[in-house]
Protein backbone atom coordinates (compact mmCIF):
# COMPACT_ATOMS: atom_id res chain seq x y z
CA UNK A 1 0.00 0.00 0.00
CA UNK A 2 1.13 4.08 -0.88
CA UNK A 3 2.69 5.21 2.50
CA UNK A 4 -0.32 8.14 3.36
CA UNK A 5 2.28 10.60 4.40
CA UNK A 6 4.39 10.78 0.97
CA UNK A 7 4.39 8.41 -1.52
CA UNK A 8 8.07 8.48 -2.17
CA UNK A 9 8.69 6.42 0.82
CA UNK A 10 6.71 3.12 -0.47
CA UNK A 11 6.71 3.64 -4.28
CA UNK A 12 9.74 6.58 -4.95
CA UNK A 13 13.08 5.23 -5.65
CA UNK A 14 16.57 7.99 -6.63
CA UNK A 15 19.74 5.91 -7.64
CA UNK A 16 22.98 7.95 -7.58
CA UNK A 17 26.54 7.59 -7.97
CA UNK A 18 27.40 11.06 -6.92
CA UNK A 19 27.02 10.11 -2.73
CA UNK A 20 30.85 8.31 -1.78
CA UNK A 21 31.94 6.69 -5.55
CA UNK A 22 29.19 3.66 -4.96
CA UNK A 23 25.60 3.12 -6.02
CA UNK A 24 23.05 5.01 -3.15
CA UNK A 25 19.36 4.84 -2.70
CA UNK A 26 16.91 6.70 -1.09
CA UNK A 27 13.49 7.01 -1.62
CA UNK A 28 13.81 10.57 -3.01
CA UNK A 29 16.62 13.10 -4.47
CA UNK A 30 15.81 15.26 -1.14
CA UNK A 31 15.60 12.84 1.49
CA UNK A 32 18.16 13.35 4.17
CA UNK A 33 19.90 9.59 4.60
CA UNK A 34 21.27 7.40 1.55
CA UNK A 35 22.27 3.44 2.04
CA UNK A 36 24.09 0.99 0.18
CA UNK A 37 20.96 -0.84 -0.40
CA UNK A 38 17.09 0.10 -0.70
CA UNK A 39 15.04 -0.63 2.58
CA UNK A 40 11.68 0.34 1.71
CA UNK A 41 10.95 -1.60 4.93
CA UNK A 42 12.17 1.09 6.52
CA UNK A 43 11.62 3.84 4.51
CA UNK A 44 7.85 3.12 4.82
CA UNK A 45 7.80 3.08 8.59
CA UNK A 46 7.70 6.62 8.30
CA UNK A 47 4.82 8.37 8.40
CA UNK A 48 5.50 12.32 9.80
CA UNK A 49 7.69 14.40 9.54
CA UNK A 50 11.65 13.37 10.19
CA UNK A 51 14.92 15.08 9.77
CA UNK A 52 15.38 12.82 6.90
CA UNK A 53 12.31 15.48 5.52
CA UNK A 54 13.67 18.14 6.68
CA UNK A 55 13.42 19.74 2.74
CA UNK A 56 10.07 19.31 2.27
CA UNK A 57 9.24 20.55 5.65
CA UNK A 58 11.03 23.54 5.62
CA UNK A 59 9.26 24.46 1.84
CA UNK A 60 5.89 23.64 3.65
CA UNK A 61 6.67 26.01 6.57
CA UNK A 62 7.44 28.68 4.53
CA UNK A 63 4.29 28.08 2.16
CA UNK A 64 6.03 26.70 -0.78
CA UNK A 65 5.09 23.90 -2.64
CA UNK A 66 7.22 20.50 -1.49
CA UNK A 67 8.66 18.25 -3.63
CA UNK A 68 5.97 15.99 -1.76
CA UNK A 69 3.04 17.89 -2.30
CA UNK A 70 4.26 18.62 -6.06
CA UNK A 71 4.26 15.00 -6.78
CA UNK A 72 2.09 12.93 -4.10
CA UNK A 73 -0.69 13.35 -7.23
CA UNK A 74 1.47 10.36 -8.97
CA UNK A 75 0.59 7.94 -6.17
CA UNK A 76 -2.39 6.19 -5.96
CA UNK A 77 -3.51 4.26 -2.94
CA UNK A 78 -3.11 0.97 -4.33
CA UNK A 79 0.04 1.26 -5.74
CA UNK A 80 2.86 -1.50 -5.67
CA UNK A 81 6.33 -1.62 -6.13
CA UNK A 82 8.16 1.03 -8.23
CA UNK A 83 6.12 3.82 -9.46
CA UNK A 84 8.45 6.70 -9.41
CA UNK A 85 12.28 6.12 -10.51
CA UNK A 86 14.78 8.88 -10.49
CA UNK A 87 18.26 8.49 -12.23
CA UNK A 88 21.22 10.72 -11.18
CA UNK A 89 23.90 8.82 -12.61
CA UNK A 90 27.25 10.24 -14.38
CA UNK A 91 28.35 14.03 -14.49
CA UNK A 92 28.31 14.57 -18.03
CA UNK A 93 27.16 17.96 -18.38
CA UNK A 94 28.08 21.04 -20.84
CA UNK A 95 28.10 23.81 -18.57
CA UNK A 96 30.76 24.89 -15.66
CA UNK A 97 27.92 26.64 -13.90
CA UNK A 98 29.44 28.91 -10.48
CA UNK A 99 27.27 26.85 -8.21
CA UNK A 100 27.85 23.47 -9.41
CA UNK A 101 31.46 21.10 -9.02
CA UNK A 102 32.98 18.30 -10.50
CA UNK A 103 30.58 16.16 -9.23
CA UNK A 104 27.93 16.95 -11.39
CA UNK A 105 30.09 18.82 -14.37
CA UNK A 106 32.39 16.98 -16.56
CA UNK A 107 33.16 20.17 -17.89
CA UNK A 108 33.91 21.81 -14.30
CA UNK A 109 36.10 18.26 -14.15
CA UNK A 110 38.38 19.03 -17.16
CA UNK A 111 38.38 22.89 -15.81
CA UNK A 112 39.71 21.33 -12.02
CA UNK A 113 42.66 19.27 -14.07
CA UNK A 114 43.59 21.87 -16.79
CA UNK A 115 44.02 24.05 -13.61
CA UNK A 116 46.60 21.49 -12.10
CA UNK A 117 44.23 19.88 -9.49
CA UNK A 118 44.89 16.23 -8.99
CA UNK A 119 42.27 15.21 -6.83
CA UNK A 120 39.19 16.21 -8.68
CA UNK A 121 36.30 14.16 -7.55
CA UNK A 122 33.93 12.43 -10.05
CA UNK A 123 31.38 10.01 -10.24
CA UNK A 124 32.97 6.68 -10.31
CA UNK A 125 30.60 4.03 -10.96
CA UNK A 126 30.61 1.89 -14.17
CA UNK A 127 27.91 2.45 -16.48
CA UNK A 128 27.40 -1.31 -16.66
CA UNK A 129 27.23 -1.33 -13.00
CA UNK A 130 24.10 0.65 -13.01
CA UNK A 131 22.65 -0.97 -15.97
CA UNK A 132 22.91 -3.97 -14.02
CA UNK A 133 21.15 -2.48 -11.11
CA UNK A 134 18.46 -1.19 -13.18
CA UNK A 135 18.19 -4.26 -15.14
CA UNK A 136 17.40 -6.29 -11.36
CA UNK A 137 14.41 -3.59 -10.39
CA UNK A 138 10.64 -4.83 -11.29
CA UNK A 139 10.16 -1.41 -13.16
CA UNK A 140 6.61 -3.38 -14.24
CA UNK A 141 4.43 -0.47 -12.44
CA UNK A 142 6.13 2.34 -13.19
CA UNK A 143 4.41 5.27 -14.06
CA UNK A 144 7.68 8.04 -13.50
CA UNK A 145 11.07 8.07 -14.97
CA UNK A 146 12.89 10.58 -14.30
CA UNK A 147 16.23 11.64 -15.48
CA UNK A 148 18.92 14.45 -13.50
CA UNK A 149 22.60 15.13 -14.41
CA UNK A 150 25.03 16.89 -15.30
CA UNK A 151 22.81 17.25 -17.89
CA UNK A 152 20.79 14.14 -19.44
CA UNK A 153 20.94 15.18 -22.90
CA UNK A 154 24.44 15.62 -23.07
CA UNK A 155 24.66 11.63 -23.45
CA UNK A 156 22.94 8.79 -24.35
CA UNK A 157 22.21 7.62 -21.40
CA UNK A 158 18.82 8.15 -20.98
CA UNK A 159 18.03 6.58 -24.74
CA UNK A 160 19.04 3.33 -23.17
CA UNK A 161 16.72 3.91 -20.35
CA UNK A 162 13.76 4.82 -21.93
CA UNK A 163 13.95 1.34 -24.11
CA UNK A 164 13.59 -0.45 -20.96
CA UNK A 165 10.38 0.89 -20.11
CA UNK A 166 7.69 -1.79 -21.81
CA UNK A 167 4.54 0.11 -21.63
CA UNK A 168 5.06 3.84 -22.68
CA UNK A 169 2.20 5.09 -22.81
CA UNK A 170 1.38 4.79 -18.92
CA UNK A 171 4.39 6.12 -18.13
CA UNK A 172 5.32 9.83 -17.69
CA UNK A 173 9.07 10.75 -18.50
CA UNK A 174 10.86 13.75 -16.85
CA UNK A 175 14.02 15.80 -17.17
CA UNK A 176 16.32 18.07 -15.25
CA UNK A 177 17.76 19.92 -18.15
CA UNK A 178 19.95 23.14 -18.45
CA UNK A 179 17.96 23.19 -22.08
CA UNK A 180 20.70 24.23 -23.67
CA UNK A 181 20.36 21.35 -26.32
CA UNK A 182 17.32 20.15 -28.39
CA UNK A 183 17.06 16.75 -28.58
CA UNK A 184 17.72 14.89 -31.92
CA UNK A 185 15.00 13.21 -33.65
CA UNK A 186 15.56 9.73 -32.71
CA UNK A 187 14.33 10.82 -29.00
CA UNK A 188 11.51 12.39 -30.31
CA UNK A 189 10.69 8.92 -31.94
CA UNK A 190 11.67 6.82 -28.57
CA UNK A 191 8.88 8.99 -27.12
CA UNK A 192 6.15 9.78 -28.85
CA UNK A 193 4.58 6.75 -27.00
CA UNK A 194 5.20 7.97 -23.72
CA UNK A 195 1.65 9.63 -21.71
CA UNK A 196 3.49 12.77 -20.82
CA UNK A 197 7.11 14.57 -21.10
CA UNK A 198 7.70 16.78 -18.25
CA UNK A 199 10.47 19.42 -18.96
CA UNK A 200 12.30 21.25 -15.50
CA UNK A 201 14.18 23.79 -17.07
CA UNK A 202 17.01 25.23 -14.73
CA UNK A 203 16.54 28.49 -15.14
CA UNK A 204 18.46 31.19 -13.04
CA UNK A 205 18.46 34.65 -14.87
CA UNK A 206 17.63 36.04 -17.69
CA UNK A 207 20.37 37.13 -20.98
CA UNK A 208 23.46 37.66 -19.30
CA UNK A 209 22.96 37.38 -16.30
CA UNK A 210 21.93 33.37 -17.49
CA UNK A 211 25.20 33.35 -19.11
CA UNK A 212 27.13 34.41 -16.57
CA UNK A 213 25.67 32.14 -13.84
CA UNK A 214 25.44 29.14 -16.09
CA UNK A 215 28.70 29.91 -17.75
CA UNK A 216 29.30 28.07 -21.92
CA UNK A 217 25.33 28.52 -21.90
CA UNK A 218 24.12 30.92 -24.05
CA UNK A 219 20.64 32.37 -22.97
CA UNK A 220 19.38 32.97 -26.50
CA UNK A 221 20.22 29.31 -28.04
CA UNK A 222 17.78 28.18 -24.32
CA UNK A 223 14.95 30.47 -24.71
CA UNK A 224 14.64 29.11 -28.08
CA UNK A 225 14.69 25.34 -27.63
CA UNK A 226 12.65 25.83 -24.54
CA UNK A 227 9.67 27.47 -26.73
CA UNK A 228 10.61 24.79 -29.98
CA UNK A 229 9.96 22.47 -27.17
CA UNK A 230 6.90 23.64 -25.60
CA UNK A 231 5.50 24.02 -29.17
CA UNK A 232 5.88 20.52 -30.22
CA UNK A 233 2.63 18.96 -31.06
CA UNK A 234 3.70 15.39 -31.19
CA UNK A 235 4.13 14.50 -28.09
CA UNK A 236 2.30 15.93 -24.67
CA UNK A 237 4.48 18.45 -23.11
CA UNK A 238 4.58 19.62 -19.86
CA UNK A 239 6.99 21.71 -17.61
CA UNK A 240 8.22 24.01 -15.20
CA UNK A 241 10.88 26.61 -15.04
CA UNK A 242 13.18 25.68 -11.57
CA UNK A 243 15.04 28.66 -10.19
CA UNK A 244 18.40 28.00 -8.16
CA UNK A 245 18.49 31.67 -6.00
CA UNK A 246 21.72 32.67 -4.84
CA UNK A 247 23.27 36.27 -3.63
CA UNK A 248 23.67 37.45 -7.18
CA UNK A 249 19.95 36.78 -8.58
CA UNK A 250 17.93 37.12 -5.49
CA UNK A 251 17.27 40.89 -6.38
CA UNK A 252 16.58 39.31 -9.98
CA UNK A 253 13.91 37.52 -9.31
CA UNK A 254 11.36 39.13 -11.39
CA UNK A 255 12.80 38.98 -14.34
CA UNK A 256 12.88 35.13 -13.87
CA UNK A 257 9.37 34.79 -13.18
CA UNK A 258 8.38 37.41 -15.44
CA UNK A 259 10.43 34.93 -18.27
CA UNK A 260 8.22 32.07 -16.64
CA UNK A 261 4.66 34.43 -17.29
CA UNK A 262 6.05 34.51 -21.37
CA UNK A 263 6.36 30.71 -21.69
CA UNK A 264 2.91 29.88 -19.92
CA UNK A 265 1.27 31.72 -22.43
CA UNK A 266 2.57 29.22 -24.78
CA UNK A 267 2.07 26.21 -23.01
CA UNK A 268 -0.45 26.64 -19.70
CA UNK A 269 0.96 23.31 -18.08
CA UNK A 270 3.75 25.58 -16.86
CA UNK A 271 4.91 25.75 -13.66
CA UNK A 272 7.45 27.91 -11.91
CA UNK A 273 9.95 27.09 -8.43
CA UNK A 274 12.70 29.07 -6.81
CA UNK A 275 15.10 26.92 -4.81
CA UNK A 276 17.60 27.90 -2.27
CA UNK A 277 21.36 27.49 -3.60
CA UNK A 278 23.92 26.81 -0.57
CA UNK A 279 27.40 25.94 0.03
CA UNK A 280 29.74 28.71 -1.73
CA UNK A 281 26.97 30.37 -3.48
CA UNK A 282 24.14 29.93 -0.81
CA UNK A 283 21.70 32.22 0.08
CA UNK A 284 22.72 32.83 3.41
CA UNK A 285 25.76 34.73 1.93
CA UNK A 286 23.29 37.18 0.69
CA UNK A 287 25.17 40.49 2.90
CA UNK A 288 22.86 42.58 5.06
CA UNK A 289 22.39 46.09 2.72
CA UNK A 290 21.47 43.45 -0.06
CA UNK A 291 18.96 41.31 1.79
CA UNK A 292 17.69 44.94 2.54
CA UNK A 293 17.43 45.92 -1.17
CA UNK A 294 15.44 42.45 -1.96
CA UNK A 295 13.31 43.44 0.99
CA UNK A 296 12.37 47.02 -0.18
CA UNK A 297 11.54 45.62 -3.31
CA UNK A 298 9.97 42.55 -3.00
CA UNK A 299 8.28 43.05 0.23
CA UNK A 300 6.49 40.50 2.21
CA UNK A 301 6.81 37.80 -0.93
CA UNK A 302 8.45 34.31 0.56
CA UNK A 303 11.71 34.89 -1.08
CA UNK A 304 12.32 37.70 1.48
CA UNK A 305 11.04 35.73 4.33
CA UNK A 306 13.79 32.63 3.87
CA UNK A 307 16.64 35.59 3.34
CA UNK A 308 15.51 37.42 6.55
CA UNK A 309 15.68 34.07 8.35
CA UNK A 310 19.31 32.79 7.29
CA UNK A 311 21.97 33.63 9.64
CA UNK A 312 24.46 35.70 7.71
CA UNK A 313 28.29 33.65 8.05
CA UNK A 314 30.97 36.04 7.48
CA UNK A 315 33.90 33.18 6.98
CA UNK A 316 30.94 31.45 4.53
CA UNK A 317 30.52 34.66 2.44
CA UNK A 318 34.02 35.26 2.33
CA UNK A 319 34.36 31.76 0.14
CA UNK A 320 31.12 32.93 -1.45
CA UNK A 321 33.30 36.17 -2.59
CA UNK A 322 36.16 33.53 -3.63
CA UNK A 323 34.14 31.31 -5.94
CA UNK A 324 32.99 34.48 -7.53
CA UNK A 325 36.54 35.50 -8.44
CA UNK A 326 37.31 31.93 -9.20
CA UNK A 327 34.65 31.86 -11.71
CA UNK A 328 35.41 35.72 -12.90
CA UNK A 329 38.97 34.84 -13.93
CA UNK A 330 37.99 31.38 -16.01
CA UNK A 331 35.48 32.83 -18.03
CA UNK A 332 36.83 36.95 -18.32
CA UNK A 333 33.25 38.05 -16.48
CA UNK A 334 32.06 40.96 -15.19
CA UNK A 335 29.86 40.59 -12.09
CA UNK A 336 29.80 44.72 -11.74
CA UNK A 337 28.83 45.17 -15.40
CA UNK A 338 26.21 41.96 -15.26
CA UNK A 339 24.90 43.11 -11.58
CA UNK A 340 25.34 46.51 -11.67
CA UNK A 341 22.54 46.64 -8.37
CA UNK A 342 23.64 43.91 -6.33
CA UNK A 343 27.68 43.34 -6.96
CA UNK A 344 28.56 46.90 -5.22
CA UNK A 345 26.73 45.92 -2.22
CA UNK A 346 28.74 42.39 -1.82
CA UNK A 347 31.59 43.69 -3.02
CA UNK A 348 31.67 47.05 -0.16
CA UNK A 349 30.81 44.06 2.31
CA UNK A 350 33.74 41.66 1.85
CA UNK A 351 35.71 44.95 2.22
CA UNK A 352 34.28 45.96 5.20
CA UNK A 353 35.01 42.28 6.30
CA UNK A 354 38.73 42.19 5.48
CA UNK A 355 39.43 45.40 6.59
CA UNK A 356 38.73 44.74 10.29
Amino acid sequence: MTNSFCGFLSNGLFISDKIDGNLSFSPCCLYGEYSKKIHYDKWNNVNDWSSYCNNCYIKEKNNKLSHRQQNNKYFKNNDEGITYLELDYSNACNAACGMCNSISSSKIARILKLEGNNNVNVPSVKRKTFFDTITDLDLSKLKILKFKGGEPFYSNFHKDMIKKIKVPHESVLMYQTNGSIYPDQEWWDLVKDFKEVYFSFSIDGINEKFNYIRSDLKFDIVESNIIKILLNSNIKVTGSIEATINPLNAYYYDEIFDFYLKLKKINKSMSFNWHQCWNDWGLENTPPQLRELVNKKYKNINLCKVINELEFDKSKFISFIHSLQKHEKRFNFDANKTFPEVYPLIMEEYEKLITF
